[in-house]
């Protein structure tokens, strides 16, 4: 709108009104514009102005603002016309979407004046789904106060839809839904931490939520995520409860941990460096569903037709009726069954479609059983939970790790234990003495967390897998050490491959051989001054594998005879292996001299063999093979292969302990024995202050019960009467 505005010359003394009378009015687009332009001038035509000065001044300047203002305006207006229209989204029934979306809703139509009838119609279009048809139902009502229906709509839409208690429900059940995807799926890490972002954010007014602060409803979760996220939360636990007395952290700390995780994985700057893998074409497997006979083409179709269609039809029967997940029969068989005969079969793993393969499967499917949108329950296989460790015991160490075989014998075996020094290349001075075996079964050298803390190991734990005996891969993390040197007790020095963290390596000293152990056998005591002594501040802290080939060569060895222990020399020193006790599990043992000459210098650098000595049956073998006879109280729950064999009774035991503490030789040099007869007088304890005490409350009760009294008397005469109880005799 522009407007002119012409000076206007009066006399000073004689006021005059001022009246407009030209005026040009551009018309906007804007309604509510016009409006306001035409109160305004409207108010100027109802009240002239009066003045006695100049009114170029007062009059002018004021016209000139509104005129300013009211032009702005409709500049802005004309500006948000250009704007495309805002409109909400259309609302589904996502309880965490309604309270946006009825913001929205309502933004759309505050500047609007309409009924309440248009306002339910603008809700049904803006609706789908149980949302809608619940509008629908509205609608279908007696509309005598279309103000009330639209209330009570509101009113259900809110109590179905934005209830915290709804809200709080579908929040925790996406949590846990979406927390199963793999190590490398990074795009479900991200969408996994942006919910955890938004229950964070609400937690504070949705007070169902809190339960996220206690380790009850988040442990099913963490059981769901990958490795790497649950061993840092575990971190985190320990590390909070430490510093907070015990308090279990909140949920804004797991959500910043699985956040962190996520910004880590989807650098964009780690995502460039990954080159992406050439993915290996795929056959489709189809089967072949045309009839053999192409006469009976139309036929063929309509079979065809009813397994793709709406029809129900069993392929394992191959007729209509009922499809394969409610086939009785092919839900009879088991698990490796059903997975061979739909491998025979070519259908997919998941629909069970002849069409196509799992890999290229888009048919949204969910495990009834466990949930997992990966398999039908027709293949559910259930988890077995990891095998929970038995009790140790103080005389048995059970480590299910290691790989030593302990015999029913009990002997000490050893095996290749050596003491060296081990440091690293970056700190010498960090320098430890410990224990190293030498395995020739693993492709890899390892070391234990404790030594790697020590030797100031750097970079972040890495997934390999461990295979032990039992033909498993236990998924491990750990650190790659490199640069890690070891030095032998004479001075040889050697750079180790790259050691992998592990904390499984075994830990039984009793293996390792001692200068004494060498002493004991007549092959060995050349080399016993080169075995160290036991050092009991080492810890066995480093496994050295086949990817250390240098260090497993045998560079000189010391044979024995059959049954005996055997000694090599390593790089890093010498050791020996075998069972080191006599008493083998066929019977006790001695070592039989064949030779006692002396040797040249020659014969003395020839290996000892079997023509020096041997080992042979000792002829005074007396053993007791009952376990019970281990006076140790903890022995009683110790199963044995004799366990279902007849034990000996308490006077075998007596006659053992007998023969145990009296065999004794006589002055003759002869053995001699106590007679183990029974003894027919029975020492009883004395028990007189018990029988006393039963007495005087026995004599209380009495006193208090004579009728007791009398019965009792009577009861004990007959039976004295009768000969069934007598005194017992002095001793």
């Amino acid at each position: 709108m522009s407007e002119e505005v012409k000076p206007l010359s009066c006399p000073p003394p004689k006021p005059k009104r001022l009246e407009k009378t030209e005026q040009s009015h551009v018309l906007s687009a804007d309604p509510e514009l016009d409006r306001k332009l035409n109160d305004s001038q409207a108010a100027v035509n109802q009240h002239p102005l009066t003045t006695s000065t100049p009114l170029r001044d007062n009059a002018g300047s004021q016209l000139t603002d509104s005129l300013t203002v009211v032009n702005q305006q409709i500049v802005a207006g004309l500006a948000r016309q250009n704007l495309p229209k805002c409109q909400p989204d259309v609302f589904s029934g996502d309880p965490t979407l309604f309270h946006p979306w009825k913001s929205a809703f309502k933004a759309m139509l505050i500047d609007t004046d309409i009924s309440p009838i248009q306002e339910i119609n603008y809700l049904r279009s803006f609706t789908s789904g149980t949302p809608q048809r619940l509008v629908d139902n509205y609608r279908k009502r007696q509309m005598r106060d279309p103000v009330a229906l639209l209330r009570d709509l509101w009113e259900e839409l809110e109590r179905r839809f934005g209830s915290a208690a709804v809200i709080s429900n579908t929040l925790l059940e996406r949590l846990r839904n979406s927390a199963t995807f793999s190590e490398h799926d990074n795009e479900n890490l991200q969408q996994f931490a942006d919910l955890c972002a938004d229950i964070e954010s609400q937690v504070t007014y949705l007070s169902g939520l809190a339960c996220l602060n206690y380790p009850s409803p988040i442990q099913p979760v963490m059981e769901k995520l990958p490795q790497f996220i649950r061993a840092k939360w575990e971190k985190e636990i320990a590390h909070y409860s430490d510093l907070n007395g015990g308090a279990y952290p909140p949920f804004s700390r797991f959500s910043e941990l699985v956040k962190e995780q996520a910004k880590i994985k989807n650098n964009p700057n780690l995502l460039a460096n990954k080159e992406a893998k050439p993915r290996r074409e795929k056959k489709t497997l189809k089967t072949d569903m045309q009839p053999t006979n192409e006469k009976k083409g139309d036929s063929g179709n309509e079979k065809r037709e009813g397994r793709h269609g709406k029809s129900k039809h069993c392929p394992f029967h191959d007729r209509p009726g009922h499809d394969l997940t409610g086939c009785k029969t092919f839900l009879a068989k088991n698990l490796e069954e059903r997975t061979e005969w739909i491998k025979d079969a070519r259908l997919c793993f998941r629909c069970f479609s002849p069409t196509h393969i799992a890999s290229r499967c888009n048919v949204p499917l969910k495990c009834t059983i466990c949930g997992d949108r990966r398999h039908s329950a027709l293949l559910h296989r259930e988890r077995q939970p990891p095998p929970k460790p038995e009790p140790k015991s103080e005389n048995e160490g059970v480590n299910p790790k290691c790989t030593t075989l302990c015999g029913p014998s009990g002997g000490v075996s050893c095996s290749k234990t050596l003491l060296v020094d081990v440091y690293s290349k970056r700190s010498p001075h960090l320098s430890k003495r410990i224990y190293t075996i030498i395995d020739e079964q693993s492709n890899s050298s390892l070391v234990t967390s404790e030594l790697a803390d020590h030797l100031e190991a750097r970079g972040p734990p890495e997934k390999y897998f461990l295979s032990t005996c039992s033909g498993e891969k236990e998924e491990k993390h750990g650190r790659r050490v490199p640069g890690i040197a070891v030095r032998s007790l004479s001075g040889s020095e050697f750079l180790l491959p790259t050691l992998t963290e592990c904390d499984t390596i075994p830990q039984d000293k009793s293996e390792i051989p001692t200068p004494d152990m060498a002493k004991s056998f007549p092959h060995l005591i050349a080399i016993a001054h080169e075995i160290p002594s036991p050092d009991k501040s080492a810890k066995i802290q480093l496994l050295i594998g086949r990817d250390a080939p240098e260090l497993l060569k045998v560079r000189e060895f010391r044979n024995g005879p059959r049954g005996a222990p055997w000694a090599q020399r390593l790089a890093l020193g010498w050791t020996i292996s075998g069972q080191m006790c006599l008493d083998f599990p066929s019977g006790p043992a001695h070592v039989l001299t064949r030779l006692s000459s002396l040797s040249t210098a020659t014969e003395k650098n020839r290996e000892t063999g079997d023509e020096s000595y041997e080992l042979v049956p000792c002829p005074n073998q007396f053993k007791v093979e009952d376990l019970i006879l281990e006076r140790a109280t903890e022995s009683i729950f110790k199963t044995t292969r004799s366990d279902n064999e007849p034990s000996l009774s308490c006077e075998d035991r007596l006659f053992l302990d007998i023969i145990e503490t009296g065999i004794h030789k006589n002055e003759s040099g002869n053995w001699e024995t106590p007679l183990p007869f029974r003894d027919t007088l029975q020492t009883m304890p004395n028990n007189r202050a018990q029988a006393m005490r039963c007495l005087q409350g026995l004599l209380k009760t009495f006193t208090r019960k004579p009728k007791m009294k009398a019965d009792y008397l009577e009861f004990m005469g007959k039976i004295i009467e009768k000969g069934h109880a007598s005194q017992v005799p002095h001793v």
